[in-house]
């Protein structure tokens, strides 16, 4: 149910998106607006290549730190038993 509920919010927001970037595009005239619509579309790529690798790198930090944390886990177990 969650599921379809996401989906159809992700749906009307896009469309609200495309709505709005076209009103915007057609405020510059029959020249502006296919240069308007390129650059928002460029501009939207942009961030979400942005935020795929954002999440790609963070991932790969809670890797990289809950590594670390398990090394310093035993080291205090270590030091705790007296090995």
């Amino acid at each position: 149910m969650s599921k379809s509920l996401n989906r159809g919010f992700a749906t009307l927001v896009a469309g609200a998106l495309g709505l709005g970037a076209q009103q915007l595009a057609s405020l510059f005239g029959d020249k502006g607006d296919p240069i308007v619509l390129g650059i928002l579309v460029f501009l939207l790529g942009i961030l979400l290549i942005y935020r795929q690798k954002q999440h790609t790198i963070s991932q790969s930090v809670i890797c990289y730190l809950s590594d670390s944390a398990k090394e310093v886990i035993s080291k205090i177990k270590n030091d705790s038993t007296g090995n």
